[in-house]
């Protein structure tokens, strides 16, 4: 009669040459994928596996971006994936700045097929600015008369101060885009617009 130890060991020996032999016919490439593919289509196999060693097989299934790209849309189609992914700031920004860049190169390709368009863009942007600053001055106008008896405190004076700062920098980098026909904005006056 056969103990339990030993059926234990009778089993456990079973599952080594198992997994040997499955090692050895894996060998072959064509195999490997045709053995991978049937094992990863069993749910209830892939649910086994520890959720790290998942991820894992995940990332190197979707290393090619034709796969990661279907994948992905597949997933962010759940309702629930794609809130929980959301919720992870750098990945918003990804995407954030995927959507932008996307709506940036459809607007190029109508800006190549239609130059009217440019033409149009260049009106409004004018426009925007000789409003802006318009509404700035008015709201100056409207707001510095009003402030005659008020007194403010030494944090309200500085935080005017920088405010000011910050417009006197944006007006003088514009002043010069004029001039110079340079339009990028520099590191230093990006820091003095933000604040830093």
């Amino acid at each position: 009669m056969t103990s339990g130890r030993e059926v234990v060991r009778t089993s456990a020996c079973q599952v080594v040459r198992r997994h040997r032999a499955v090692k050895d016919l894996t060998r072959d490439d064509d195999v490997a994928v045709q053995v991978t593919a049937s094992l990863l289509s069993r749910p209830e196999t892939a649910s086994s596996m520890p959720a790290a060693e998942r991820v894992r097989v995940m990332k190197e299934l979707t290393r090619d971006d034709e796969v990661a790209t279907s994948v992905t849309s597949e997933l962010l189609q759940r309702p629930r994936v794609a809130r929980q992914t959301m919720r992870n700031d750098d990945v918003r920004f990804t995407v954030n700045r995927a959507q932008f860049d996307n709506s940036e190169q459809a607007r190029e390709q109508i800006r190549e097929r239609m130059p009217a368009v440019r033409k149009i863009e260049h009106t409004m942007e004018y426009l925007d600015l000789v409003g802006s600053a318009h509404q700035y001055a008015a709201t100056l106008g409207r707001l510095v008369p009003r402030m005659r008896d008020q007194e403010f405190s030494d944090d309200e004076r500085e935080t005017i101060r920088r405010s000011i700062a910050k417009v006197r920098g944006a007006a003088d980098w514009l002043e010069a885009a004029l001039e110079t026909g340079t339009f990028t904005l520099d590191e230093q006056l990006a820091q003095l617009l933000k604040g830093e």
